[in-house]
C-alpha cells in the first residue's frame, strides 16, 4: 500500500494522495472498501489502468489495482462462454481461447485493457457481427458498495446489470463476468475502397449491412490539411468458408502492421506532405488479402499509440451519430477542424448496432462512431483551446441528435450531458440508492452529478 499521485493516459487529469492496494481475493476487496469506509475515502477499481477521462482517479482515493484478478475461471468450449476474473487482460484471453478454436465475440482493437475495464466504458470495436461489449457479457458477479457479492444477468438483478454495464465503475467491483464466445473462424479482407464522404453512407448500406458473410468494418478519413473529411477509405472482412480451419497457425507475437503503423504516425505528426499522402498510402497498403484468424482481425499494437515518453499527449474524444445524420455531422464539423487548432492523427469511423443492454447506452440508435485521435500539446492555454473545440464538436453531434463516449475527455457542460445522455439523472439517482454513502466515486461523479440533485426518476 503507498501514498502516490496518478495521471490519465492522456496526461491531463491528476488525482493526488493516492492509496494504491492491489487486492488477490474477495475477501481483501471487501476490506479495502471497509477500512476506506471507516476513512472516508472514496474507492475506485482500476483495470489496465490505460484510459482516459479520470474514471479510475479522485483526490485521496483508495484505488484497487485488479491486475491480480488475473485468472481465467473456466472455458465451455461447447457451449461457447468463458468465465474470468476481472482484471484479465484480452489478448491472454485471446491466446487462451485459440487452444479451443474459439475467439470473443466483442472487444476493443487493442488487447492490452481488461475486461473488466471494458464492461465499465461499455466498449465497442470493429465487429459489426456481435456488436458493443455488453452484448457479449451473459453476466457479472459484482461486490457492492456495502460489501456484498451479488451475481447479476438480464434475468437476475437485471437492474443492476444494466447499471454496471457502462456504468463507469460507480455500482460496484466488478469481480468476474461471463463472455460469449465465438468460433475462431478465418477472415479475408474483401478489398479497400477509397470514395468521397458523401458515398459512404449508401456504400454501408448497399455492400455491408446487406452482406451477412462481412464481420469486421471500418473507414478512415482524409487527414490532410485543409481538407479533413473530404474523402476516406473503407475496409472490410468477410468470413471464409473456404479455406480449412486449419489453414492458419494461432496468434504469435504482435501484428504485422506494427511497424508501418509507427513509421506513419512518426511522419504525420511532422510532416504536412505525409498529411496529404497519408489516404493512399495507408490504403495501397492495406489491400492485404492474405487471411486472418477472428482473434487477429480485431488486434492492433497498443506500441503504436503509447507515447508515455513524449512532452505532448494523444488523445481520443468519439461522437456517435445517427446513420442517416453521417452528412449533416460532417458538413457541421468540418469548418471547425479545418481551423488547425487541433492535429489530427486520425479519425476512424465504426458502425454501431442500437443496443440497450446499458442502462447509460451510447446506442440508443443506429449509428456511426466518430473516432478522433489528435496529438495534444499540454500547456493549459492549449489544453481551453482544445476544450473549446471539443465542446464545439459535440454541440454538432448533439444538433444530429448524437451522443459522445463517456471514457475520454471530460469537457460537456451538464446540459450537453443531459441532451446525449437523457438518462443520466436517474442514472445518478440509481447511484444514490445502490451507494447512499457515496464510497464509490470517480472523477467524472464528482464533476457532474452535482447537477443532477433533483433527480426523483428511479432506473426501473
Amino acid at each position: 500500500m503507498s501514498d502516490t499521485s496518478i495521471v490519465d493516459n492522456g496526461k491531463h487529469y491528476v488525482a493526488r494522495g493516492i492509496t494504491l492496494v492491489a487486492p488477490a481475493d474477495e475477501a481483501e476487496v471487501r476490506a479495502a472498501l471497509m477500512l476506506a469506509r471507516r476513512a472516508g475515502r472514496p474507492v475506485i477499481a482500476r483495470g489496465a489502468g490505460k484510459s482516459q477521462g479520470g474514471l479510475y482517479q479522485a483526490d485521496g482515493a483508495v484505488i484497487l489495482d485488479m491486475s491480480k484478478f488475473n485468472r481465467i475461471v473456466d472455458i465451455d468450449a461447447d457451449q461457447r462462454w468463458a468465465r474470468v476474473q476481472a482484471g484479465v487482460i484480452w489478448d491472454r484471453l485471446r491466446l487462451e481461447l485459440e487452444g479451443h478454436g474459439l475467439a470473443v465475440a466483442s472487444s476493443q482493437s487493442y488487447g492490452v485493457f481488461s475486461v473488466g475495464g471494458s464492461i465499465s466504458i461499455n466498449a465497442h470495436g470493429r465487429n459489426i457481427d456481435v456488436g458493443v461489449v455488453a452484448r457479449s457479457i451473459l453476466s457479472i458477479r459484482v461486490m457492492l458498495a456495502d460489501g456484498s457479492v451479488v451475481e447479476a444477468d438480464r434475468q437476475t438483478n437485471a437492474e443492476l446489470f444494466s447499471l454496471v454495464l457502462g456504468g463507469l465503475g460507480l455500482f460496484g467491483i466488478v469481480l468476474e463476468a461471463t463472455l460469449v464466445l465465438v468460433a475462431n473462424t478465418i477472415y479475408r479482407c474483401r478489398g479497400v475502397s477509397i470514395m468521397q464522404c458523401t458515398e459512404y453512407p449508401g456504400h454501408v448500406a448497399r455492400s455491408v449491412l446487406t452482406d451477412p458473410s462481412v464481420h469486421f468494418h471500418y473507414a478512415r478519413f482524409d487527414i490532410a490539411d485543409g481538407r479533413l473529411w473530404e474523402r476516406l477509405y473503407t475496409i472490410e472482412y468477410f468470413q471464409d468458408a473456404e479455406l480449412a480451419a486449419d489453414a492458419l497457425p494461432v496468434l504469435t507475437g504482435p501484428p504485422r502492421s506494427a511497424w508501418f503503423e509507427h513509421c506513419v504516425g512518426w511522419l504525420i505528426r511532422r510532416a504536412a506532405w505525409a498529411r496529404r499522402i497519408r489516404l493512399v498510402g495507408e490504403a495501397v497498403y492495406r489491400l492485404d488479402m492474405k487471411p486472418r484468424r477472428r482473434s487477429a482481425t480485431v488486434r492492433e499494437a497498443w506500441s503504436v499509440v503509447d507515447h508515455t515518453r513524449r512532452p505532448t499527449a494523444d488523445w481520443l474524444q468519439e461522437y456517435f451519430i445517427p446513420r442517416d445524420r453521417f452528412m449533416d455531422f460532417v458538413t457541421l464539423a468540418q469548418p471547425i477542424l479545418n481551423e488547425g487548432s487541433i492535429r489530427i492523427l486520425n479519425t476512424t469511423v465504426r458502425i454501431i448496432h442500437k443496443n440497450t443492454d446499458a442502462f447509460l447506452t451510447y446506442a440508443r440508435q443506429d449509428s456511426f462512431a466518430f473516432v478522433i485521435f489528435f496529438q495534444q500539446t499540454l500547456d493549459q492555454a492549449s489544453i481551453r483551446r482544445t476544450e473549446d473545440v471539443l465542446r464545439r464538436l459535440l454541440d454538432c453531434a448533439l444538433a444530429c441528435g448524437g451522443a459522445y463516449y463517456l471514457c475520454y475527455q471530460r469537457v460537456a457542460e451538464p446540459a450537453q450531458l443531459a441532451q446525449a445522455y437523457p438518462k443520466i439523472g436517474a442514472f445518478f439517482a440509481a447511484k444514490r440508492r445502490y451507494d447512499p454513502d457515496g464510497l464509490l466515486i470517480n472523477e467524472f461523479y464528482k464533476q457532474y452529478a452535482p447537477a443532477f440533485p433533483l433527480e426523483t426518476e428511479t432506473a426501473a
